[in-house]
């Protein structure tokens, strides 16, 4: 069982998003009626994907990822788009927690997170629509 509640700011590493061959760091946006949401971390940066669809990114500098990266930590990115927010059952993540397929890390930052949720609230980018949903979900 995880040592952390599964909910706002609980963060997990793994082959991530699903199908991925490489691990990232998941940040999870909330949990509500046995469904968790979450994004991940990227140190990738494509500025394509923010001129030509509906997506936005937030960035968390180096500093801020030294605890989840000790020796190796890079400028993350965090892109928000209806494909790049993954939605998972809590009992499924709970298992792949259990079984060891992701590894807990420490709850995401406070301030972080709270300015997180502020770039989904300004983003230009996103639809009306999937903004709303996802605060939604959050609060």
């Amino acid at each position: 069982m995880p040592a952390h509640a599964i909910t706002k700011r609980f963060t997990f590493y793994g082959a991530l998003p699903p199908g991925s061959d490489k691990s990232h760091l998941a940040i999870v946006l909330n949990e509500k009626e046995n469904f968790v949401k979450y994004c991940y971390c990227t140190s990738v940066f494509n500025l394509s994907l923010l001129r030509y669809s509906q997506c936005d990114c937030f960035v968390i500098k180096a500093d801020d990822m030294a605890d989840y990266f000790p020796g190796s930590s890079k400028e993350t990115y965090v892109y928000f788009s209806e494909d790049k927010i993954i939605t998972i059952t809590l009992g499924v993540l709970q298992i792949k927690l259990r079984n060891g397929e992701y590894e807990e890390r420490k709850p995401l930052d406070e301030i972080i997170f709270s300015d997180l949720v502020e770039a989904i609230k300004l983003s230009d980018n996103l639809s009306e629509r999937f903004k709303g949903e996802l605060l939604d979900f959050i609060q």
